[in-house]
């Protein structure tokens, strides 16, 4: 499954689950059951690496209605933002002049 692959890739999916709200597919933890994070919950604590089945609307992996995948490591800015969050390099480095 194409989800599975990219959460073992470390690519987060976007999920939207029964047309009426959105969660971060982040892992799949312990006995096929996929981690989200939840951006209904008060903090952030609160809404990172929650069970799918747990989120407050109790719907199931069978309720996505559509799939987004995520790339950050080829989609990150091209400024020095992406230096900060992404350690992966973007691009070709550019060689220091010498004087």
């Amino acid at each position: 499954m194409q989800v599975d692959t990219e959460l073992a890739d470390g690519h987060p999916v976007i999920a939207y689950l029964g047309n009426r709200h959105y969660v971060v597919l982040v892992d799949k933890g312990g006995w096929g059951n996929y981690l989200i994070n939840d951006p209904w919950k008060l903090t952030a604590d609160q809404g990172q690496g929650i069970a799918l089945e747990r989120n407050d609307l109790r719907l199931r992996f069978e309720d996505i209605r559509q799939l987004v995948f995520i790339y950050p490591d080829r989609n990150a800015p091209t400024n020095a933002i992406a230096d900060k969050y992404y350690p992966i390099p973007i691009g070709p480095a550019t060689p220091t002049p010498t004087t």
